[in-house]
């Protein structure tokens, strides 16, 4: 805990923030609102109920894999739960999929993938995860994502 300089700790614990909780849920209402052209409350409500879902899915992977997180001495902020999959970073790789799905412009879709990255890798800079939490949680949102996009794309029209 140490080798964690002040102002990156703050600025991380405030970027991890956005990638749990009722943000992550107000993030992927306004990312399915974004998807859905004319029917934006249904879409709003597909966006949450498809990060619900991957994350009610993730929680069965990662309750069957039964990894646990770093040592307590190495976290920042406690961590509760199993570590793999990310939850946060699914969350907000789910989030910045619906988003990226949404925008038809490069700049922003490369701003969400960045924003997910970063929400990836303030879990493993706090200590609550390992790299490999990590890249779960973004490869198991990247795919339920573009699944859940898939199969409800005819309704977000």
């Amino acid at each position: 805990m140490l080798h964690r300089a002040a102002g990156l700790t703050a600025a991380a614990r405030l970027v991890t923030l956005t990638g749990t909780g009722i943000a992550t849920y107000l993030l992927a209402a306004a990312a399915g609102a974004c998807l859905g052209r004319r029917q934006r409350v249904d879409a709003a409500l597909i966006g949450v109920l498809i990060l619900v879902v991957g994350q009610a899915v993730r929680g069965l992977i990662s309750a069957a894999i039964g990894r646990p997180p770093p040592l307590a001495r190495d976290w920042i902020d406690a961590a509760d739960g199993w570590a793999f999959p990310s939850s946060q970073t699914t969350a907000a790789t789910i989030v910045a999929i619906l988003f990226a799905t949404a925008f038809t412009r490069p700049a922003a879709r490369v701003l969400v993938a960045l924003w997910a990255a970063a929400v990836a890798l303030t879990g493993v800079y706090l200590g609550a995860h390992w790299p490999t939490d990590a890249l779960g949680g973004c490869l198991f949102g990247i795919t339920w994502a573009f699944a859940a996009v898939a199969v409800t794309r005819r309704f977000l029209k």
